[in-house]
C-alpha cells in the first residue's frame, strides 16, 4: 500500500499540470494584460510631458494643453493603479524629454497620435478578459478621441 502511495505522489506534479492547465492560459492572459498596461502607462507620460511642453510654448492655447496634460496624468495614475493591483508593484515608466518643433506641426502629429491611442485602446478593450480594464479601456478611448477633437480646434483656429 505505501509503494502505491509513494508511486502516486510521485505522478502528481505531472497529473496536477495536465489537470490545470487552465492556469497556464489565464496566466497568458495576465501577462498580457501586464505588457499592455506597461506601454499605455509609458505612452501616457510621454503625452503628458509633451502637453506641459506644447502648454509653455503656446499663449492663448496654454490652458488647453494644461487640461489635456492633466487628463493624460489622470489616465497614466488609472492605469498604474491597475497595475499595481495586477502585479503588487508599481510601474513608474523612464521619464521623456519631449522635443516640440514648429506647434502647428507638433499639434498635427498629436491629433494622429490621439486617434490612434484611441484605436490602440478600443483593441485593448476587445482583447481582456478583464471587465474593469475593458471599463477602462474604453473610457480612455473616448477620452483620447476628445483630445484629438480639441487639437482640431486649435489647429483651426491657428490656420485662421
Amino acid at each position: 500500500m505505501d509503494s502505491d502511495i509513494i508511486n502516486g505522489l510521485k505522478n502528481f506534479d505531472r497529473v496536477w499540470s495536465r489537470v490545470a492547465g487552465g492556469a497556464d492560459m489565464a496566466q497568458q492572459k495576465t501577462e498580457n494584460d501586464i505588457k499592455t498596461l506597461r506601454c499605455f502607462i509609458a505612452d501616457e507620460t510621454r503625452d503628458e510631458e509633451f502637453y506641459l511642453a506644447m502648454a509653455r510654448c503656446t499663449g492663448r492655447a496654454a490652458s488647453t494643453f494644461r487640461c489635456i496634460a492633466a487628463e493624460e496624468r489622470g489616465h497614466r495614475k488609472a492605469l498604474q493603479v491597475e497595475y499595481f493591483l495586477l502585479t503588487g508593484d508599481s510601474c513608474i515608466p523612464e521619464p521623456s524629454c519631449p522635443a516640440v518643433c514648429g506647434v502647428l506641426d507638433a499639434m498635427r502629429m498629436a491629433y494622429f497620435d490621439e486617434l490612434e491611442s484611441a484605436e490602440r485602446y478600443i483593441a485593448a478593450a476587445e482583447s481582456t478578459k478583464s471587465e474593469r480594464l475593458r471599463e477602462l479601456y474604453l473610457l480612455h478611448a473616448s477620452d483620447e478621441k476628445n483630445h484629438a477633437e480639441a487639437l482640431r480646434c486649435l489647429i483651426a483656429r491657428a490656420i485662421g
